[in-house]
């Protein structure tokens, strides 16, 4: 295993995977302020085009509860996908 690997292998750890009911790229787009300037959030993403339109999230200290409250309070449900 190479280093770019075991990069890529220490990341999975922090990546949460959740299920939305966000489904519009306006809807995405009111969320960036909240994720994208978010201390702990490094990276994120939207697949509105998924059924589940699934949020990923790449943060070293949140968990998926944190996520579940933060997007709650923006009026979003979220759920962990298992």
């Amino acid at each position: 295993m190479n280093f770019s690997e075991v990069q890529i292998m220490e990341n999975l750890d922090h990546i949460l995977i959740l299920k939305t009911d966000i489904r519009t790229e306006d809807q995405v787009t009111s969320l960036k302020p909240l994720l994208s300037d978010h201390p702990d959030v490094m990276d994120w993403s939207i697949d509105v085009d998924d059924v589940d339109c699934v949020l990923r999230v790449v943060s070293e200290t949140l968990s998926c509860g944190q996520i579940v409250m933060l997007l709650g309070k923006s009026g979003y449900f979220c759920c962990e996908l298992e």
